[in-house]
């Protein structure tokens, strides 16, 4: 595992679309759930589901990166439980898109539906059948990681990023 004090290119530019991936992710997700019609549902859903599959190859990406690269190492002015913090919020966040790119898809897939890719293709879903239970049970995961969980973790995120910039400026360590 790498010690850097900062992260590598790859894992910026991974960070950075992740980012709007997310933001999409969400905007999407909010609205359809409030679509005012089944028609309007309909339409923004799939697209949901489109850029779903697309941030999940970001978010495995993005996890894979930080089982083998390690974290960057904190700055050498932060106060210990800063570490503490980030560390636990950048874990929390990474579990949080993992679960939610994992909990998507199983909502689809144990009504059994495939996972619409833009129009291209669809992933067909492994599973045989309707499986209720587990699709409640999916259902409730992704929606309360997106919204509570993800929400408060991506504000923590921001606060923490304003002032880590705040105190070092833009690109110093």
């Amino acid at each position: 595992m790498k010690t850097a004090t900062r992260y590598s290119t790859h894992s910026i530019i991974n960070h950075w679309i992740t980012v709007i991936l997310v933001t999409i992710m969400l905007t999407l997700g909010l609205v359809g759930n409030h679509a005012p019609t089944d028609a309007n549902e309909n339409y923004i859903m799939p697209l949901h589901f489109s850029f779903g599959f697309l941030t999940a190859l970001f978010v495995f990406w993005r996890v894979g990166v930080r089982i083998f690269e390690g974290f960057a190492q904190a700055p050498a002015h932060q106060q210990p439980w800063e570490r503490v913090l980030s560390r636990i919020v950048h874990v929390a966040l990474l579990l949080t898109l993992l679960g939610l790119v994992l909990s998507g898809p199983t909502y689809l897939f144990t009504e059994g539906e495939g996972i619409p890719v833009f129009g291209l293709f669809t992933v067909p879903s492994p599973l045989s059948g309707e499986l209720e239970t587990l699709h409640e049970t999916a259902e409730t995961v992704h929606k309360t990681l997106a919204v509570p969980v993800l929400g408060t973790l991506l504000a923590l995120h921001v606060l923490g990023a304003i002032r880590h910039f705040a105190r070092l400026g833009h690109g110093k360590e």
